[in-house]
C-alpha cells in the first residue's frame, strides 16, 4: 500500500490512519484529530533542539543531499521505480517525462549547491553586473534601491533563527518542490512540515523515507502531513510554525495569505512566502532561427504540459534568420510530432487542449495572417500569428501555443511589460554576445529567470525563486529583485542542449522500429 504521509520513527505508531482511493491507488493517510498537529510540531522542534546541540544539521544535510542524488540516479532504486509507476497515473504526465524532467532536476541538488546557498558570496559587484556563482552554472544580478541594498547586507550579517517551516506544495511538477524545500529547510537548521498536493500525495513521503535511509537523524526533523484547508488541524500547525511557504495557484496563495494575516492579528509572528502562478515566454534570436533550435523550443512547450510557472505561453522569433518566423513555427510543430511519441499526451490533457486547438483553428479560418499546425493525434497545436504581434497572449497551454515574429529581440520586453507582475521565466536561444543586453531589458518587465532553450522545464541550481534568493526569503524581508541567467555561456549551453535532444530523438527512432 502507498503512503501519503511520513513521520519520524518515534511518532509512527502514535496516530490513526485512513485509506483513501486516489486515481485507482489505495493511499494511506494520517487521520489527525485535535491536538495531533501540536504533538507533531513540538516533537519536531525538540528533535531540532537536540540535533543542534549534538551535530551540525546543515553539514549533515549537504552530505545527505549527495547520497539522495545517488539513490535517485539509480534506475533500480525501489522508490524511484514506485514513483515512476504511480506518478503518471496521479498526474497525467507520462513516465518518461517524469524521469527526464523531474528526476534529472532532483539529482542536481547536491551538497556543493547547498553549500553555496548556505553561505552566498554576494559582493558589491552582484548589484552592478551579472556575476558568476562559483561552482554553479548560473550568473546573477540584484536590482534595488541603495537603501534596499544596505538593508539586505545588514540582514545577511545577522540571520534570525527559524525552528519550523511549513511548505505547501503544488501538484504540477511532481517531486521537485517537495524534495527541494525539504533539504532547504534542513540546510537552514529548521525542521520541516511538508503538505503534499492532493493531486499526488505520494512523492513527498517517498523522498522523506529516502532521507531516513541515508540519515535517520535528519529524517526526525521532517513530517509529511495532509489535511483539509481551513480545518482545526491547520490552525494548530499555524500556531507552532515560524514560516509558511506556499507554492501553487492563486487560490492556494490567497488562502495562505489570509491565514497568515489572521494569525498575525492575534500576535503570532509568522513569515509568509508566496509563490503563485506565473508566465513564461520563449525568445529566439535570428542567429538561432534553426531547425534544431525549433526542437529545443518544442521540448520546452511539451514539458509538464506548460503547467510550470516557467513554461512558455508564447514564442517570439526574431526576423532575419535562416528560418523565417513562420517556418520556425512549422518546425516546432514537426518536432512536437516526434516528441509526442516519446512523451505521449494523456487523455486528460488532450481533453484540456482540445478547446484551445479549436479556438486556434477558428482564428486561422477567420484570418489569412494566422496559420495553424496541428500536432499528430491532436496532441497540441502551433499557430503562427502575424496579426496580434504587438500583444502577449498567455492564454494557451497543454501543448498549444502561438509563435509570433519580432523585429528585434529587445522589443519583447515592451510587449510583455503589461504582464510584469505575472512574468517569471524567459527561455532563450540567443548568442552569448547579446544575452546581457536582453537580460537587462527583460528584468525591467518582470523576468527573473533566464533559461536556455531546451532546458526551461529543468531549473538550474542557483537560480532565483520568483526573484528571491532560495532559503533567505524564509529568514528576512527584502525587496531586492534577483535575476539569474542559467548558463555561463549561452552558445555552449545551446550546443549541449541540441546534443541532449539528439540523444532523446534516438528513443523515438528505436520505438518506431
Amino acid at each position: 500500500m502507498l503512503k501519503g504521509y511520513f513521520l519520524p520513527k518515534e511518532l509512527q505508531d502514535s496516530f490513526d490512519t485512513i485509506i483513501r482511493e486516489v486515481s485507482g491507488f489505495e493511499i494511506e493517510y494520517l487521520k489527525l484529530k485535535e491536538g495531533d498537529a501540536e504533538k507533531i510540531s513540538k516533537f519536531l522542534k525538540e528533535e531540532r533542539r537536540k540535533a543542534l546541540s549534538e551535530v551540525g544539521i546543515s553539514e549533515k544535510t549537504m552530505r545527505a543531499a549527495d547520497k539522495l542524488a545517488e539513490l535517485w540516479s539509480n534506475s533500480n532504486y525501489t522508490k524511484r521505480k514506485i514513483a515512476l509507476e504511480v506518478l503518471p497515473e496521479l498526474t497525467g504526465y507520462p513516465s518518461k517525462m517524469i524521469e527526464v524532467l523531474s528526476f534529472s532536476t532532483l539529482i542536481k541538488v547536491r551538497g556543493n549547491y547547498l553549500k553555496v546557498l548556505k553561505s552566498p558570496s554576494v559582493g558589491k559587484e552582484v548589484f552592478k553586473k551579472f556575476t558568476e556563482i562559483l561552482g554553479l552554472n548560473v550568473r546573477i544580478k540584484g536590482y534595488g534601491s541603495f537603501f534596499e541594498k544596505i538593508k539586505f547586507a545588514k540582514s545577511l550579517s545577522s540571520l534570525p533563527e527559524v525552528e519550523l517551516i511549513l511548505h505547501i506544495c503544488p501538484g504540477n511538477i511532481p517531486g521537485l518542490v517537495e524534495s527541494y524545500v525539504m533539504l532547504l529547510s534542513l540546510l537552514l537548521n529548521a525542521a520541516a512540515i511538508i503538505k503534499p498536493p492532493t493531486r499526488q500525495p505520494v512523492f513527498a513521503a517517498l523522498f522523506a523515507e529516502s532521507l531516513s535511509e541515508v540519515d535517520g537523524d535528519l529524517a526526525n526533523l521532517v513530517a509529511v502531513v495532509n489535511w483539509s484547508r481551513g480545518d482545526v488541524i491547520e490552525n494548530e500547525f499555524y500556531s507552532h510554525i515560524d514560516v509558511v511557504n506556499v507554492v501553487g495557484g492563486e487560490e492556494a496563495v490567497r488562502s495562505v495569505k489570509e491565514k497568515v494575516e489572521e494569525f498575525r492579528q492575534k500576535g503570532r509572528d509568522i513569515r509568509g512566502c508566496y509563490h503563485g502562478a506565473k508566465f513564461g515566454i520563449e525568445i529566439v534570436a535570428k542567429e538561432y532561427a534553426l531547425p534544431e533550435v525549433a526542437e529545443l523550443v518544442a521540448f520546452d512547450i511539451i514539458g509538464y504540459e506548460q503547467e510550470m510557472c516557467s513554461s512558455p505561453r508564447e514564442v517570439r522569433v526574431e526576423e532575419g534568420g535562416k528560418l523565417s518566423p513562420r517556418e520556425f513555427a512549422e518546425k516546432i510543430a514537426e518536432a512536437m510530432n516526434w516528441l509526442s511519441r516519446i512523451f505521449p499526451q494523456s487523455e486528460k490533457y488532450r481533453a484540456k487542449a482540445k478547446p484551445m486547438i479549436l479556438k486556434l483553428i477558428a482564428e486561422g479560418e477567420a484570418s489569412d495572417k494566422i496559420e495553424v499546425f496541428v500536432v499528430n493525434k491532436g496532441q497540441g497545436a502551433v499557430a503562427y500569428d502575424e496579426e496580434k504581434v504587438r500583444i502577449f497572449e498567455p492564454i494557451y497551454s497543454y501543448r498549444v501555443i502561438k509563435v509570433k515574429p519580432v523585429k528585434n529581440i529587445l522589443d519583447v520586453s515592451k510587449i510583455i511589460k503589461p504582464y510584469k507582475e505575472f512574468m517569471q521565466t524567459a527561455g532563450v536561444a540567443v548568442p552569448e554576445a547579446r544575452i546581457i543586453e536582453l537580460a537587462e531589458a527583460l528584468a525591467q518587465s518582470g523576468i527573473v529567470n533566464i533559461r536556455v532553450a531546451g532546458s526551461v522545464p529543468m531549473p538550474e541550481p542557483g537560480e532565483s525563486w520568483d526573484g528571491k534568493l532560495p532559503g533567505l526569503e524564509f529568514l528576512f524581508d527584502s525587496n531586492i529583485q534577483w535575476v539569474t541567467i542559467a548558463s555561463k555561456n549561452l552558445d555552449e549551453s545551446i550546443k549541449q542542449n541540441i546534443e541532449f535532444l539528439a540523444e532523446l530523438k534516438k528513443l523515438n527512432f528505436s520505438s518506431s522500429n
